[in-house]
């Protein structure tokens, strides 16, 4: 029989500002820092753990009504028959006299932080079509194709790669979050730059791991290892071509259009629309247009922000003539997806350059109140609402795969670190799903999905607030989820850091 938590959709959305007024505010990073060392007693989770956060969870559409739990997510290594006493250790340390006017819950399960990055096989059948283009909406947007390249395009390394089973497949897809200007000690004059996540460009090096739909750490002593430690520096001989649009899109896009001729001909007007477009998409390729630059300079794994947070940086050096801007989406792109007008940003954004930070960046936001915006290569315009209470995570990456068995299957599980010590880093959430003020409504549309990592998120008024770059979906939530996102001012103090002075100043384009 299977119970009741794991077949019934579970809910999900912020704690209630009122509780962080009351206290929770202040003791979360104490109580956080406590159920780690818990956890890291315990012979049974120690080393195990791959998050910690706080939301409210249940069953309930109505928010006010689920409780506010203590979320911990844990690798398939971790054995659930012995995680009883661990648990009734944690729920007894939430229920100390200074934490119980917050009626805290916890909840323990098996889970991994997600890559927003996507890479399907190369379509072969119109199965093998129908089904990547429902995952991750893979038909090219603008056809025929145009040379500009703006904010929120798909892109990926220009080359395809094999996996383990020596099946050819494309590379990541990722998102272009935005276009950035910076000045160089060579160089006092602006120069435009665009910017996404490192791990959109790895699969370019040798070594880059992929067995089946999963994605491990790199092969020992290859390339792909060495980027990940010390990051990629302008001077790197071998530095990743990025195209747009991206190979997945385009190889699905040209099935599409074959397909349509086959339906229809090529001499009614609709087939020979499309015989038009699939000849001219095809030259863009075939002439090497869909060239859009070379990385600059990334950030590799190792780096933190001086909060302990993640940085997953990239910037792409533009071929001159694929220089786009950063308009925002109209308010007709928003209302094509939200019927309500209170998910949409201001008026004042429809058809705007995405603007420059504020000083308080992501920091000066309303828990669980403010909304903050993003377009992506898959979900394109979404809305997130906002979180104070940061979650503890621990990446894939970091370790060296190790397959297990699990009942009936076959489980990809990570231990060892190949990049260093492997230790869970602190970072801003974002819940794609809530209830506005009148709690009239959930938002059923996702934030983030496979192929939106390096989307640039903004707030209402359009000003840069961060970098997406991972997710996570607990188990029975199907409609929300949570989004990681790098404060964009951390992600420019790094990009100068790590060019030792070769990057004097950055800013949004203009």
């Amino acid at each position: 029989m299977i119970g009741e938590e794991h077949a019934k959709e579970k809910f999900m959305a912020p704690v209630a500002a009122s509780l962080l007024d009351r206290g929770l505010r202040t003791d979360w990073a104490r109580i956080k820092d406590g159920v780690a060392q818990i956890l890291g007693a315990f012979s049974q989770t120690k080393g195990h753990v791959t998050s910690i956060h706080l939301f409210r969870l249940g069953f309930s559409p109505n928010n006010d009504d689920n409780p506010n739990t203590v979320y911990i997510s844990v690798d398939y290594l971790c054995q659930e028959t012995k995680w009883r006493p661990v648990l009734e250790e944690i729920r007894k340390y939430l229920q100390h006299p200074r934490y119980v006017y917050a009626n805290l819950h916890a909840h323990m399960e098996h889970g991994a932080i997600d890559q927003w990055a996507a890479f399907p096989l190369v379509p072969t059948t119109r199965e093998d079509w129908e089904k990547h283009q429902k995952a991750w909406n893979l038909i090219p947007k603008k056809i025929p194709y145009t040379q500009r390249v703006d904010l929120g395009s798909d892109i990926s390394v220009s080359k395809y790669i094999k996996n383990n089973d020596g099946e050819t497949v494309s590379p990541l897809v990722g998102t272009l979050g935005c276009w950035l200007e910076i000045k160089t000690k060579s160089d006092p004059e602006w120069a435009k730059v665009a910017l996404t996540n490192y791990h959109v460009i790895r699969p370019w090096y040798d070594g880059f791991y992929v067995d089946g739909s999963d994605i491990g750490p790199p092969t020992a002593v290859s390339k792909l290892e060495r980027m990940d430690k010390s990051g990629i520096l302008p001077t790197e001989n071998n530095r990743p071509m990025l195209e747009h649009p991206s190979r997945a899109k385009h190889n699905h896009g040209v099935v599409r259009l074959k397909q349509t001729v086959a339906r229809f001909g090529a001499t009614v007007p609709y087939g020979k629309d499309a015989r038009d477009k699939l000849k001219g998409i095809v030259s863009f390729f075939d002439n090497d247009e869909q060239r859009l630059g070379k990385v600059l300079c990334a950030s590799g794994y190792k780096r933190r922000t001086a909060n302990n947070g993640r940085l997953d940086w990239a910037l792409i050096r533009p071929v001159a003539n694929r220089v786009g801007d950063n308009t925002l989406p109209s308010l007709y792109e928003w209302g094509d997806k939200y019927e309500s007008v209170a998910f949409f940003p201001d008026a004042e954004t429809d058809g705007q350059p995405l603007q420059q930070p504020t000083n308080h960046g992501l920091r000066g936001l309303e828990h669980g109140v403010d909304h903050i915006y993003k377009v992506g290569t898959t979900t394109g315009v979404s809305v997130g609402i906002y979180s104070e209470t940061k979650g503890d995570i621990k990446l894939s990456e970091d370790e060296e795969p190790e397959v297990v068995e699990q009942g009936k299957f076959k489980v990809k599980i990570t231990q060892d670190q190949h990049v260093a010590e492997p230790s869970l880093s602190e970072e801003f959430a974002y819940i794609q799903g809530g209830q506005l003020g009148d709690g009239a409504k959930l938002i059923d549309q996702l934030f983030s999905a496979p192929g939106d990592s390096g989307s640039v998120a903004w707030d209402k008024k359009g000003r840069a607030l961060g970098l997406v770059f991972r997710g996570q979906k607990p188990t029975g939530v199907l409609k929300t989820k949570l989004s990681y996102v790098t404060p964009i001012h951390d992600v420019f103090e790094d990009i100068k850091a790590f060019s030792e002075g070769g990057i004097t100043n950055i800013r949004i384009a203009v």
